[in-house]
């Protein structure tokens, strides 16, 4: 398990302009928006901390 915060923050947005292609600023109704949703759900589920 070491390490994997490193690679959590790889996969996460770095910028807001980062975060707004993963589709996290757009509509609730956005496909993308909501697989991103999941990711991250799927992350702080499995006890992750993001800083």
């Amino acid at each position: 398990m070491h390490g994997s915060r490193e690679i959590i923050k790889q996969v996460l947005p770095k910028s807001s302009d980062t975060a707004f292609r993963w589709g996290y600023y757009n509509s609730p109704a956005d496909p993308d928006r909501q697989s991103y949703t999941q990711v991250l759900e799927a992350f702080l589920q499995a006890g992750f901390h993001i800083e």
